[in-house]
């Protein structure tokens, strides 16, 4: 086992947020190599520990303060999940995450709820990445101890409250606010995982990412990645908002990130058919599944070698301009996830110089209410509002959208729905 650095040993408080230097992470792995690999990668910004077993690991845990374990999965006498099992009961508040192979993507997607893995890495890894997944994964535990504390200071303001609600009111009213603060910035660590809007602009000379969730965190997850020759965007819907449409979300992105990762000359057809055999196995191993459970979607290759565009929908609706004329295109009339086989998906391929602006979007935009008659707001208001600014420039396009649904919704503002709509001007 690699020396171990030198670590603060006793806890820290609960509100108080580690430096970067201050994080302990554990990585955990049979082969020396990746253990140098790994320390060198990061000792600059945390306090990296390392262990060439599962047992080592166990041994570090007694002595230190640990918030982050990352560990192999492929490890003799004890796999990463079975380690990650043992030690949860003992220390519940470590972040767990788990590199492995493609192959066994299936069996650590499984065990992600009975191991409480945060997040898994493929290999081979990179750097960066994992990086940018470990700071995510330790804002997590920040939030999470800020949070437990918080609930405490409810609990203990609580006892007696009759006798003491003068001297109390104030300092409930901060709890609270910094409760509200923490659930916002969970919001903003679930669209980290997504891309940043910005990042389309790299593809397309000007874009937009209207996305808001009904219950804090969304169900609603849209995919951008540009690869030699390619640049492809999706936009899906999950079954069910908040908690269990998020974890769906993620399924749903990651899996469709390994495919395109996987592919070099992508088909949507193809990609979509792949997400759905996945898709459809993670929840057929659930053990009461619905019926409608599963995500629609659509995709959008542009083809920048034959300066083309290829369309894919699954029981979504693309809202495309070709030569200034509106023009819709819905695909297949199927869910993904919701079979195990699935029939080839229709594709409508067009000329990239004919095509202004094309528009993803999830139907929560169509579907919310109005809140003095109760009526949706309807895919037909959709597409006109959509013909009526889309020479705007996109910013402005997504003001419109945002203003146009906050009257339509009245003065109460609820949402019944997750919202998402894309915009690019090719």
């Amino acid at each position: 086992m690699e020396a171990i650095a030198s670590t603060h040993k006793h806890d820290m408080e609960p509100t108080a947020r580690p430096t970067k230097k201050q994080y302990n992470i554990l990585y955990v792995d049979d082969e020396p190599h990746n253990l140098r690999v790994f320390k060198s990668s990061f000792r600059r910004y945390y306090n990296v520990l390392t262990a060439e077993s599962a047992y080592d690991a166990i041994e570090i845990l007694k002595e230190n303060k640990i918030h982050l374990v990352v560990t192999d999965q492929k490890m003799p006498g004890m796999t990463g999940t079975q380690f990650l099992e043992q030690i949860k009961p003992d220390y519940p508040e470590a972040i767990s995450m788990i590199i492995t192979g493609f192959s066994d993507i299936d069996d650590i997607t499984n065990a992600i709820n009975k191991c409480g893995i945060y997040s898994y890495i493929t290999k081979p890894w990179d750097a960066r990445e994992v990086k940018l997944t470990i700071e995510k994964a330790l804002e997590v535990y920040s939030l999470r101890n800020e949070k437990e504390s918080l609930i405490q200071e409810l609990f203990d303001a609580s006892i007696n409250l009759e006798d003491r609600v003068e001297e109390r009111t104030s300092e409930l009213k901060q709890a609270n606010s910094k409760i509200y603060d923490s659930i916002d910035y969970a919001l903003t660590i679930q669209r980290a995982i997504l891309p940043d809007a910005s990042t389309l602009n790299e593809s397309f000379s000007d874009s937009f990412i209207y996305y808001k969730a009904q219950d804090i965190v969304s169900g609603d997850f849209y995919f951008y990645k540009p690869i030699d020759g390619y640049t492809i965007l999706g936009a899906f819907d999950c079954t069910g908002h908040g908690v269990p449409g998020a974890l769906l979300s993620i399924l749903g992105f990651t899996t469709l990130e390994n495919i395109v990762e996987n592919t070099t000359n992508p088909d949507g057809n193809v990609m979509l058919k792949k997400l759905n055999s996945k898709v459809n196995s993670h929840l057929s191993a659930k053990k009461a599944r619905l019926e409608d459970d599963g995500m629609d979607g659509s995709l959008v290759i542009l083809d920048e070698i034959n300066q083309q565009i290829h369309l894919f929908a699954a029981n979504s609706e693309i809202i495309y301009f070709e030569e200034g004329e509106m023009k819709s295109f819905k695909g297949n009339k199927v869910c993904i996830g919701s079979q195990s086989e699935m029939d080839d998906f229709t594709a409508l391929t067009l000329d990239a110089h004919k095509v202004s602006e094309i528009y993803l979007s999830s139907d929560g935009y169509k579907d919310q209410l109005n809140e003095s008659n109760n009526k949706k707001f309807s895919g037909r208001r959709f597409r006109e509002l959509i013909e009526s600014f889309r020479t705007q420039p996109m910013s402005q396009q997504m003001e419109i959208l945002d203003n146009e649904m906050k009257e339509w919704k009245g003065s109460e503002g609820h949402s019944n729905d997750d919202i998402m709509v894309l915009g690019i001007r090719i």
